[in-house]
């Protein structure tokens, strides 16, 4: 199940980011240091989870397994919004986000079994 609504959403994060960055270039060019900050506590804070959350919930939607996508993850992805994100642009309204976490723990199929 593929959503065009959900690569529009990722494309429009992968795009704030990179606007920002643009942005913090300039602050810093104009010796703004708040605003540097301002922008990338907002980049890192706010549209770098919501741009890891859908990509995990495009992932979900395409059948890619959660390891093929975040090989090596330091923290755990926001499971909630994940989950509301699958519901949002799938229409499954009884998936959770312990259907998350159960994609997210099974094993994939490259892994080999210790």
């Amino acid at each position: 199940m593929y959503s065009i609504e959900l690569k529009i959403k990722r494309k429009n994060l992968a795009d704030e980011a990179r606007d920002i960055r643009k942005e913090e270039k300039s602050a810093k060019a104009r010796g703004d240091r708040a605003q540097v900050n301002s922008l990338h506590s907002h980049r890192i804070g706010v549209v770098r989870p919501a741009a890891r959350s859908a990509h995990l919930a495009h992932a979900h939607l395409t059948g890619t397994s959660y390891h093929a996508v975040e090989g090596r993850a330091k923290t755990p992805p926001n499971y909630k919004e994940v989950a509301r994100l699958v519901r949002k642009f799938s229409g499954l309204e009884e998936f959770t986000w312990e259907d998350v976490v159960i994609w997210a723990d099974k094993p994939s199929p490259e892994r080999k079994a210790a």
